[in-house]
């Protein structure tokens, strides 16, 4: 039903309800989980804050160090209006991600949190729902940046497994930086993906030394 980053959400949201003693998962845990999360709290801050991701964590309950919830837990009435929301824009009258046919993506759960009239309550004054024209619009451009991103990665991957292979030829005894440096790279390509505000510019600073002395 959800990709796995939806899904991660959910788990988060039943593990908070689960350590505060609730029977359900319910939308305050569900902004905690939100909140936690780098690229779910950015989107969710364009729905609702114009983009200011600090007002939108300092807006949403806290999620600390959950325990792990044992077992399943099912959501309550305001979060089960939500994920069907989230189902009816993952489906054939929304926008569904055809990298991910059939499935609840993040970009749905968002959008169907930021339509929640419960999740605008909690957040308080200003913050109101959005209607579904906006949600469609975020949509579609989400969806659309996600799959040219992941058209991509292919080709990245591949240029980053010749540059890691030319790096452990040259450099001796780094192999560990090596690594970190292009799973760096990686990382920072795809998060453009999603993040609009670290799109551009993407820089990776290598410092090496001592450097070879001149003859």
């Amino acid at each position: 039903m959800f990709t796995e980053k939806a899904q991660a959400i959910v788990s988060m949201a039943k593990d908070r309800a689960y350590t505060l003693g609730r029977n359900c998962i319910d939308v305050e845990s569900l902004l905690a989980a939100v909140a936690a999360d780098r690229e779910a709290c950015v989107r969710l801050a364009e729905c609702l804050t114009d983009g200011n991701v600090a007002d939108l964590r300092h807006r949403c309950p806290s999620f600390e160090s959950p325990g792990s919830c044992p077992g399943t837990m099912p959501p309550d009435e305001a979060v089960r209006l939500l994920l069907d929301k989230a189902c009816e824009l993952a489906g054939g009258e929304g926008v569904p991600d055809r990298t991910h046919p059939g499935l609840v993506g993040l970009p749905h759960l968002i959008c169907a949190a930021a339509m929640s009239v419960e999740v605008a309550s909690l957040l308080g004054d200003p913050i109101a729902p959005i209607g579904s024209k906006q949600a469609m619009r975020l949509l579609a451009r989400w969806v659309m940046d996600s799959e040219s991103a992941t058209g991509g990665l292919g080709e990245l991957t591949s240029q980053l497994r010749g540059l890691r292979a030319a790096l452990l030829a040259r450099v001796f005894g780094q192999d560990h930086a090596v690594h970190a440096l292009v799973e760096g790279l990686y990382n920072a390509q795809v998060t453009a993906g999603a993040d609009h505000d670290r799109r551009q510019p993407i820089a990776t600073f290598v410092f090496a030394g001592p450097p070879e002395p001149v003859s």
